[in-house]
């Protein structure tokens, strides 16, 4: 699976060999790195915020893009730099002054620093969905932006269609920027409570 050799066993009496009658061959878990990430801190205060929102991160650019990046990509980084900042900055006073009064958006600059975050994220998106392009096939959809743009070409003659580039740019980029944070939201306060009350592990 992946880039792991796994083998599977089925049948009951297979399994009962397999779980049962060879319990200690079987008793170990496989490497997962995740978890080796996450116990590299030998029992001293760690910030698992930043491993938990790489790994949530890379499974939604995994379906909306159709690959996965190196956590120390500098384009994966870039991407989570941009979306941590986008979040933070939307819940800030200056923003919801903004929201109240638009028309003092030229006093304020986080407005400015969201829209260029946003311009940043589409052109990234643009150059992938530009790429995904060039090999589409529609028999083998590599990712969501592939289903995407599938979708858009038999679509090509209606003239009120709703796959067009730009809502292809809006679905991505609230995809993943909602769901990066609500998913590495809920798990870090699900780790955190878990912390507090080992009893209900």
């Amino acid at each position: 699976m992946g880039q792991r050799k796994i083998v599977v066993i089925s049948g009951y009496e297979t399994v009962k060999e397999a779980l049962i009658n060879q319990a200690d061959a079987f008793a170990e878990r496989p490497k997962i790195p995740i978890f080796e990430d996450l116990t590299r801190g030998n029992g001293k205060p760690f910030d698992a915020s930043k491993i938990i929102n790489a790994a949530v991160a890379n499974i939604i650019v995994s379906i909306l893009l159709g690959k996965r990046f190196d956590y120390k990509d500098s384009r994966f980084i870039r991407l989570q730099h941009l979306t941590n900042e986008s979040m933070r900055l939307a819940g800030k006073p200056l923003v919801t002054m903004y929201n109240i009064f638009p028309y003092l958006g030229f006093l304020l600059g986080a407005n400015k620093t969201l829209l260029k975050n946003r311009d940043e994220f589409h052109a990234y998106v643009k150059a992938t969905f530009l790429e995904n392009l060039k090999t589409l096939d529609k028999n083998d959809q590599r990712s969501f932006i592939d289903a995407f743009l599938v979708k858009q070409q038999e679509e090509k003659s209606t003239t009120n269609g709703y796959f067009h580039n730009g809502n292809l740019l809006s679905l991505v980029s609230n995809l993943f920027t909602a769901g990066v944070e609500t998913i590495s939201t809920t798990l870090n306060w699900s780790f955190l409570l878990m912390l507090k009350y080992p009893e209900i592990q």
